[in-house]
């Protein structure tokens, strides 16, 4: 299973999903998610806030933020809660922005 944090309208992981089973697309944004539903019919995604991801701990093993995390309210809680939806051996990988809006990538392999 891998998760999307911030999944906008989806293209990416609509994109994953035509590779890999288990593509969960979390969106805090109504209108996105709808758009989600329409444009990619068979691509699971769910309404939630990146603070409060609504998944038991530990059921994905995969986990990505691609440039969302700096809408986050509390990006500290954003990676608390990824990293707790993360199986032990789960990986992390995170694109960000960073000052002057050049990208930055990182991951964590556990």
């Amino acid at each position: 299973m891998i998760a999307e944090l911030g999944a906008g309208y989806g293209y990416v992981a609509s994109n994953i999903a035509k590779q890999s089973r288990g593509v969960i697309a979390v969106e805090p944004a109504q209108k996105r998610v709808q758009h989600m539903h329409r444009l990619y019919p068979k691509l699971d995604c769910i309404l939630a806030v990146g603070e409060a991801i609504p998944f038991r701990d530990s059921s994905f093993e995969k986990g990505y933020a691609k440039k969302s995390l700096h809408h986050m309210t509390d990006i500290d809680q954003a990676l608390r809660e990824l990293n707790r939806i993360l199986k032990p051996t789960g990986c992390l990988f995170v694109n960000e922005l960073k000052a002057g809006g050049k990208s930055w990538a990182g991951s964590n392999a556990r």
